[in-house]
């Protein structure tokens, strides 16, 4: 089964750390494996056994690299991240309203072409790597737009966790429900963060 294009696998693993390139070639070869298992089966189902097989690799190897499925997973998930991030705008700094939109527009429409494999990866399994590092880049928007609006600072933990797990989970359903464009998800989540932090919602805590 073809799960990646060319393109995609060789942009992917140009973000492999590994500085042999025997390790490098280990790394590729098992982490597609998995990926291509995870169109058959979910993760919980997946046996290192069926991925070793499909890589072609022996379980010493194997061991010589990851520690579990969950270390092959996370290794995936942080070149995802690498390869997103350096899809969006660099040096991204969000000090306003204007910058968080075209935050979550540029993310979305990057997110795009990579919404199958990202939904793959990251299903059944809460929060990945790549959703924590949009968690950083986002949450201290939010913390330092509700001390503008003079919120009391012992509410804002709460109620920056509340928004970024309720943006996370927006993209997850984006990912499995496919109805929606880009900027439809932007807006939404832009939508949602304003009218959260407003000062009168919390007048009364």
């Amino acid at each position: 089964m073809v799960f990646l294009d060319s393109k995609f696998e060789e942009e992917l693993y140009s973000f492999d750390d590994a500085k042999d390139r025997r390790q490098r070639k280990t790394h590729k070869a098992v982490e597609l494996a998995l990926m291509e298992l995870l169109q058959e089966k979910n993760y919980e189902q997946i046996t290192i056994s069926e991925v070793t097989l499909k890589a072609d690799v022996n379980r010493k190897t194997f061991y010589n690299n990851y520690d579990s499925l969950d270390d092959i997973i996370k290794s995936i998930e942080r070149k995802m991240s690498a390869l997103l991030f350096s899809k969006l705008p660099h040096k991204i700094t969000v000090q306003n309203e204007i910058e968080i939109y075209n935050l979550l527009v540029e993310l979305t429409q990057t997110l795009m072409p990579y919404k199958k494999v990202l939904h793959r990866i990251s299903v059944n399994r809460g929060e990945t790597v790549f959703f924590k590092d949009v968690q950083g880049a986002i949450l201290p928007y939010i913390e330092h737009s509700m001390m503008g609006y003079h919120i009391d600072a012992t509410v804002i933990p709460y109620v920056g966790k509340f928004i970024i797990n309720g943006i996370t989970a927006i993209f997850y359903e984006w990912f499995e429900s496919d109805n929606l464009e880009p900027e439809q998800v932007a807006k939404l989540c832009y939508n949602l963060i304003t009218a959260a932090i407003k000062l009168e919602n919390y007048e009364t805590i």
